[in-house]
């Protein structure tokens, strides 16, 4: 899937095929399918996204 992150609050780091991106308010980050991506809280407060996929596939995620 596709997907859209917007970080809305804080701080972090985007991890996309293994390149690293500082994440601050305001920023976007579209992700193609099949890349792998995580996401890293670099601050002490909380880092706040919203995030949009597409097409929406329930199985598609991680539980932890």
């Amino acid at each position: 899937v596709e997907e859209t992150f917007y970080v809305i609050d804080g701080r972090g780091t985007f991890i996309v095929n293994g390149e690293e991106y500082l994440a601050v308010r305001g920023d976007a980050f579209r992700i193609e399918p099949q890349d792998r991506h995580d996401i890293r809280n670099d601050d002490p407060a909380q880092l706040k996204l919203v995030f949009i996929k597409c097409p929406y596939l329930p199985k598609d995620k991680v539980c932890v």
